[in-house]
């Protein structure tokens, strides 16, 4: 830790108003060493994180706030503390007096809380958030303010101290505040209300399949959601629909849209029961969207799972780099769906039997990388299957990924070779067995007189 730290401001946005919750961090960073310390530049700041938040952690970046340059940003190992500590590298060293603005950007996956817990179908029932006023730091603060931004301005309740506490439209302000000690807590509760479902993905898997000879890049997705918001009582079917027709209809998930390549074709949507005909496909100029619809309902408390899919063409996204005489194949790490969480997420690619030299870039740290043989239709050594997993994906993280591999024409080649000499074989040997004579019949002998 740099003791000569000071933080001078702070300014804290928590948005609630969507699916995850957002943090951004404005700080203003002084080197101010004490009069009995050395002065040194600093290079770095560390930013703390509460382990329980840490747990639904989906994303963090740090930036200047003057240049808008990325900073490095690091999880440091174990330590003492009731938080993480996650290492901010300045691209410039700062010297004595000096200050610096940083911006750390960070996204949540919590459940938020509400009360009532259950409900009717319509009845308003209100969400419940808390969070320490105080931002957690290793070092002193001269200056704070926090800012919660909701949905809409209808707050019903917010905790009215530490004082100043003020509501501007859709938002509540706590502070300034001045002097805030390093270990200095208070928590503060805020009330509000928000038509629009809490959706999240308890398990999604993408599966991406990779074909040299069909020349088609194949994807297909699991989803398992549940609708996080206030459990419905009593549902009725009669009620839903005259809610629905009047627009007074809360809480309730009824279908999606992805944006899926312009090239894509032999799309399906399906469930449990089999297909969905409810999903339809847009045209826009540059992609499709497919229009998922549930087969039922999904009110407040509810769960739902489907599967849906496409091939696109390979060339696409599969490049060959003759300096490295390796194929690289580009594709997205997860796909958007409604901004929402996914708690659990894998990706598994599929490459061509015979593939070797292996890399995968992802631009992020996921939770671990592993492979795994799997067999096919006339695979004879298998082919290789990369499954990535990371905990708490938010729809930030569907970003490109970089997966590069060798593949010999001699691999393309040996699947055809051994389906032609199979039926080779067994053509010669139909000739061969049917020039043997299987009739029997009876030897000629000579009489002698």
């Amino acid at each position: 830790m740099n003791a000569t730290i000071v933080n001078t401001n702070i300014i804290r946005d928590i948005d609630l108003s969507d699916q995850t919750i957002r943090e951004k961090t404005r700080i203003v960073v002084l080197n101010s060493p004490e009069p009995d310390q050395k002065r040194t530049d600093i290079n770095y700041y560390d930013f703390l994180v509460p382990s329980p938040k840490n747990e639904y952690l989906g994303s963090i970046s740090a930036s200047e706030i003057k240049t808008g340059k990325s900073l490095k940003i690091k999880k440091l190992g174990e330590n003492n503390l009731s938080s993480e500590i996650y290492r901010i590298t300045f691209n410039e060293t700062l010297g004595p007096d000096e200050k610096k603005s940083i911006k750390i950007e960070a996204i949540y996956t919590t459940k938020t809380d509400f009360t009532p817990k259950e409900v009717s179908l319509g009845e308003e029932s209100y969400y419940k958030y808390s969070e320490n006023v105080y931002i957690e730091s290793m070092y002193a603060t001269l200056k704070q303010k926090t800012i919660f931004k909701l949905p809409n301005k209808n707050i019903k309740k917010y905790s009215d101290s530490p004082a100043p506490v003020v509501k501007k439209d859709s938002q509540v302000i706590f502070g300034p505040y001045k002097n805030i000690n390093k270990d200095e807590k208070e928590e503060v509760t805020v009330l509000y209300f928000d038509m629009y479902p809490r959706v999240r993905a308890n398990r999604y898997t993408r599966t991406v399949t990779v074909s040299h000879w069909a020349n088609t890049l194949g994807i297909s997705e699991n989803f398992a959601i549940i609708n996080n918001s206030p459990n419905i009582k009593n549902f009725k079917r009669s009620t839903y629909a005259i809610l629905g027709y009047s627009g007074k209809l809360i809480h309730a998930f009824t279908g999606s849209k992805f944006i899926i390549p312009k090239d894509a074709h032999n799309i399906y949507f399906t469930d449990a029961i089999g297909n969905v005909s409810t999903s339809s496909i847009e045209n826009t100029p540059r992609s499709k969207l497919l229009v998922t619809k549930a087969r039922f309902p999904i009110v407040g408390g509810w769960k739902y799972s489907w599967d849906q899919g496409y091939h696109s063409y390979l060339k696409n996204y599969l490049k060959y780099n003759k300096s490295t005489n390796k194929y690289n194949l580009k594709t997205l790490f997860s796909c958007e769906f409604m901004n929402s969480p996914v708690r659990n997420y894998e990706l598994h690619i599929i490459l061509p039997e015979g593939a070797r030299d292996i890399d995968v870039n992802i631009p992020f740290p996921v939770d671990s990388i592993e492979y795994e043989k799997i067999y096919s239709y006339l695979d004879f050594f298998g082919r290789t299957k990369i499954i990535i997993k990371k905990k708490n994906v938010v729809s930030e993280l569907s970003k490109p990924i970089l997966v590069s591999y060798s593949y010999s024409i001699t691999d393309m080649l040996r699947k055809p070779f051994i389906v032609s000499a199979f039926f080779f074989a067994l053509f010669l040997c139909r000739i061969t067995l049917g020039r043997i004579d299987y009739s029997l019949k009876r030897s000629k002998t000579l009489k002698k007189e």
